[in-house]
C-alpha cells in the first residue's frame, strides 16, 4: 500500500507540476500507508481522517480473511506484514505538520492511549459523529476543519 502510494503522489506531481501544494490526505487504514510514505517522501501536511494508526497488535487470522463484512478477502501474510509496522512510531519521527479529524464519539479515539497528539499530530475531533463522514453534517466539518487547518499551517490560502 505505501509504493502505492508514493506512485500516487509522483504521478500526481507529474501531471501538475506548477502546483506548490503538497498535502497528504488518508481516510482509515489508509493512514498507515500515508504516513508510511511521508516517512521515505515528505509532504508539506498531512492529514489523517478517521485513522488510528494501530501497532503492536496481533490479528488472529489463517488462511484467508474477510474483512469489512466479507467485502475484501485478504491472505493472512497481510496482516502478518502489517503487525510489523510501527505506524505511530514513524508519525512521531515526522516533520512536517500532521492533522488528525476523527468523531468525537468514535471509541477508538477515547482511549488515552489512541491520543495522537502524543506522536506529534494535531486532533480535532468532529462533535456528535462516532465517524467524520457519519453525515452530511459531520462531512462537511470535516471539510471546514481541514480547510481551516490547511490554511491555518499554510498549505493553502485563506480565499474561498
Amino acid at each position: 500500500m505505501t509504493s502505492q502510494v508514493c506512485r500516487a503522489r509522483a504521478a500526481v506531481a507529474r501531471q501538475h507540476p506548477s502546483d506548490t501544494r503538497n498535502v497528504l490526505v488518508a481516510v482509515g487504514i489508509g493512514g498507515v500507508a500515508a504516513v508510511l510514505s511521508a516517512v521515505h517522501a515528505p509532504p508539506d501536511a498531512m492529514v489523517l481522517i478517521g485513522s488510528d494508526l494501530v501497532q503492536d497488535v496481533r490479528f488472529v487470522v489463517t488462511g484467508l480473511a474477510g474483512v469489512r463484512g466479507g467485502e475484501q478477502v485478504l491472505p493472512s501474510r497481510v496482516f502478518r506484514d502489517r503487525e510489523r509496522l510501527a505506524p505511530r512510531d514513524r508519525l512521531a519521527e515526522l516533520k512536517i505538520p500532521v492533522l488528525c479529524v476523527n468523531g468525537s464519539q468514535d471509541p477508538r479515539f477515547q482511549l488515552a492511549d489512541n491520543d495522537l497528539s502524543t506522536y506529534g499530530a494535531q486532533v480535532i475531533s468532529v462533535p456528535d459523529a462516532a465517524d467524520p463522514f457519519q453525515s452530511h453534517c459531520s462531512t462537511a466539518a470535516t471539510a471546514r476543519i481541514v480547510r481551516n487547518w490547511t490554511a491555518e499551517v499554510g498549505v493553502i490560502s485563506r480565499t474561498p
